[in-house]
């Protein structure tokens, strides 16, 4: 079975330890608001965070579907939300801390989106 060689380690011992942080931070979260509904990003995250830990062959698509996904998919709509409720009634402050953290969230995911390709290649564990 082909496995992953990673050839950045810098890269992706961060990477993993900005997925434990969201895992943690969901794990929190989801136990003081008592919602069941925050299972699922402890799970995906966790799913992620066990791919990349072993190694998978499938580590890069994983990193990059959660990074499009949750990082830039769901911050973009939060931003594009507080413009629109900006624009529309003009209730929000425009630059609020909330915005300023999608933001920042995006380009985390940005960041990560584009470097995933540096992570490692994908090789028969009898050619390593």
């Amino acid at each position: 079975m082909k496995r992953l060689v990673v050839e950045n380690k810098g890269y992706c011992n961060a990477l993993i330890g900005i997925i434990s942080l969201f895992f943690i931070y969901n794990l929190y979260a989801t136990i003081q608001t008592k919602s069941i509904i925050g299972l699922s990003p402890i799970l995906i995250q966790g799913i992620v965070l066990y791919i990349l830990i072993s190694k998978n062959r499938y580590t890069k698509v994983a990193v990059k579907i959660w990074a499009g996904l949750f990082l830039i998919g769901s911050g973009g709509l939060v931003v594009i939300g507080i413009l629109l409720e900006y624009l529309g009634r003009g209730k929000e402050e425009l630059f609020s801390t909330k915005f300023i953290i999608h933001v920042i969230l995006i380009l985390i995911g940005i960041l990560i989106f584009a470097l995933v390709k540096d992570l490692g290649i994908i090789k028969d564990p009898e050619n390593i």
